[in-house]
């Protein structure tokens, strides 16, 4: 008989801790950059974070950072080949199943100051190396829509010609052959970084699927049933600027802040410190030369520097 109380706790436990993983949120990827004298790792969730993070000095030096009631939903659990001089490794793990517990580790190797931002569903680490080299971003886990813009021009990707059915008003586009209705794809490139450009950290291509609506003579079915008028831009409005548009014509520089003086191509000025929106993103630190965004699209995020231009060398 003493033996039932003893089974019904135990099943009460397993739904207790049941319950809780699946009202958790997700750890689903990890990415490392180079901006300027810092790498930056930001830990992505799927939802609201709630961490704890450490140091331990004692050999291997490493942070440890602890999310509460998230499970591991990352490819793999240890990561030895990455670019970082500093960052020797990241391991990870389901450190613990009540309660509800992801850990992420970072080998160091040596003592470190670094600082942490909450960004809700992320979590940014920041790392002092200003003796280490530059490195094209890395991440655990790359999209499928990911193509490095560096890519050998002789690939057979590249031989491949990419093309896209395009309906002009009134002239239906020829019907496209399976070949090339596999192909047609467009192609969101972003210009890869060089000594004398203003972009220093655009190196990632993005692709998506273009789907092409033959209708002939007969009515769109997508085309929206409500006649609407282009709105102009109300007095007053600002309308937010891309990324792509902006230079850095200057910086002022406060004891707490730092504030960009933009200019896009229609001679618009713009002002912008850490947090202020862009198109599709936000501005995340202003340094006395550069100005970074974080700019999201496609579900991937990016970021973008852009240098005064009269700090370029050509």
């Amino acid at each position: 008989m003493n033996k039932i109380p003893k089974i019904i706790g135990a099943v009460f436990l397993v739904i207790l801790i049941w319950a809780s993983y699946t009202g958790a949120y997700e750890i689903k990827n990890i990415d490392l950059s180079k901006i300027g004298n810092m790498t930056i790792a930001t830990i992505y969730a799927d939802g609201k974070i709630d961490f704890t993070h450490k140091i331990i000095s004692e050999a291997p030096i490493r942070v440890v950072v602890d999310f509460r009631n998230a499970r591991h939903a990352l490819p793999n659990k240890d990561y030895f080949s990455l670019p970082s001089a500093t960052l020797k490794s990241i391991r990870t793990s389901q450190f613990s199943l009540d309660p509800l517990i992801t850990r992420v580790v970072f080998d160091i190797g040596k003592p470190i100051t670094y600082t942490v931002r909450d960004e809700g569903d992320k979590l940014v680490l920041s790392f002092p190396t200003p003796n280490d080299p530059e490195f094209s971003p890395w991440a655990a886990t790359v999209p499928m829509i990911e193509r490095h813009a560096k890519a050998p021009a002789d690939t057979a990707e590249r031989k491949t010609e990419i093309k896209r059915v395009v309906r002009k008003e009134g002239k239906p586009a020829p019907e496209p052959t399976a070949e090339e209705a596999s192909d047609q794809v467009e192609k969101l490139a972003t210009p890869t970084p060089s000594i004398s450009s203003k972009w220093i950290e655009l190196e990632t291509a993005y692709q998506r699927e273009l789907i092409a609506y033959r209708s002939g003579e007969t009515r769109d079915p997508f085309a929206s049933l409500i006649e609407t008028k282009k709105a102009g831009k109300a007095f007053g409005e600002t309308v937010l600027p891309a990324v792509e548009e902006l230079i850095l014509v200057g910086v002022l520089q406060g004891d707490d802040v730092n504030i960009a003086l933009c200019q896009d191509g229609h001679g618009n000025g713009f002002m912008f410190k850490p947090g202020d929106k862009i198109k599709n993103g936000w501005v995340s630190e202003v340094t006395k030369e550069t100005a970074y965004f974080r700019v999201s699209e496609f579900g991937w995020t990016r970021t973008v520097g852009i240098r005064l231009q009269n700090t370029i060398t050509e």
